[in-house]
């Protein structure tokens, strides 16, 4: 916000502060704005990457997303898919957490890719790493590994890439004022707009 002088007045208690009868109530908690998220400071990433040895779809980490009701079209989880040497990101919806389910978002995802990865990784849940995901990722060569029980942070790729999309998701739907039935879809644009934005 700009006022007289050209001074910035990064939010309304500066504008107060500087205004002759300005007064401050306090109602609460001030929505969240798109702004707010739109420069969210990325966390340490560990060891830099090996760009000799780190390839595209080498390593893709995976994990079962949650919303807080059904979305329209009926998505109530989402599969998220995070390709660790470009931090890609894929976004799909899962109507429900059946093996057919997943295998159909891994199909979406094969074609959208270009390919399986040669290695998945997912937290210790079975309904990521069962008989029928297993032998699908065998017979494409590719395989996946859990993580052990109660170390969820071997995962934390695609665990921190999901915290910025659902902080990004919030301030679209608390921008616009819109239903959180539209959940899925500011997930899902909040995973493009990060592709599009360098790391």
């Amino acid at each position: 916000l700009r006022a007289t002088g050209c001074r910035k007045f990064r939010n309304y208690r500066h504008l107060l502060q500087t205004s002759k009868d300005g007064q401050w109530v306090d109602g609460g908690e001030f929505p969240l704005a798109l702004g707010s998220y739109s420069t969210i400071p990325k966390s340490k990433r560990g060891v830099r990457l090996d760009r000799e040895r780190d390839r595209y779809l080498d390593v893709v980490h995976m994990d079962i997303a949650f919303g807080d009701c059904v979305s329209l079209g009926g998505a109530r989880y989402a599969l998220i898919l995070v390709d660790r040497a470009t931090r890609y990101n894929w976004v799909f919806s899962l109507k429900s957490l059946s093996s057919a389910e997943i295998l159909s978002a891994l199909r979406h995802f094969r074609a959208d890719a270009g390919g399986l990865a040669r290695t998945f990784r997912c937290d210790c849940d079975e309904k990521l790493f069962g008989s029928a995901i297993r032998s699908f990722l065998h017979e494409a060569n590719s395989s996946i590994i859990a993580a052990p029980a109660g170390r969820q942070s071997s995962n934390g790729l695609v665990e921190s890439h999901w915290k910025i999309m659902v902080h990004m998701a919030r301030a679209y739907l608390t921008e616009k004022q819109m239903s959180r039935k539209f959940w899925y879809y500011a997930i899902k644009h909040a995973a493009r707009m990060m592709n599009m934005i360098p790391g």
